[in-house]
């Protein structure tokens, strides 16, 4: 209700971020107003595109579609990691749940988002290995005051 209308008031750069509280209340109905606090909305999406305008749209449309292709490419490997797979299944479910609520403003919910993410980004081998790039050898690395060049 108040939110959208808010949204069409503040589109297309936002009304900046952190404000949605004060925002809020400048749609609410003096006669409706209560004892009880609105500092957020129920829905992740709607109270960032109100703060953040069209730039958080677009934002949000290249993180869905990396989203997806991503946990497509894990749900559909032959050999994928187990805990890639979890980790698409965990964050769809925070993903869902922020259309209602909004869970990545909780620290726990937050990290654990982060860390399926990681997860999807790098474990995907079958037998449970990240695929992380090898770190450099250490006998490619010149000795403490030597001038010797590195050679590839």
């Amino acid at each position: 209700g108040r939110a959208w209308t808010a949204l069409g008031d503040f589109l297309p750069l936002g009304s900046g971020l952190g404000t949605f509280a004060e925002v809020i209340r400048r749609y609410e109905d003096p006669a409706a107003v209560s004892n009880v606090y609105v500092n957020h909305a129920h829905n992740d999406y709607l109270e960032l595109l109100l703060e953040l305008g069209l730039p958080f749209a677009v934002v949000l449309a290249v993180f869905l579609i990396w989203w997806s292709a991503r946990a497509g490419r894990i749900w559909l490997a032959r050999a994928a990691n187990p805990f890639a797979r979890a980790a698409v299944v965990a964050s769809a479910v925070v993903l869902v749940h922020s259309l209602v609520d909004y869970p990545l403003r909780t620290a726990g919910l937050g990290s654990l988002f982060v860390a399926c993410l990681v997860m999807m980004t790098f474990w995907l081998a079958g037998d449970g290995s990240a695929q992380l790039p090898a770190p450099a050898s250490k006998s490619s690395v010149p000795a403490a005051g030597t001038t010797e060049a590195i050679h590839s």
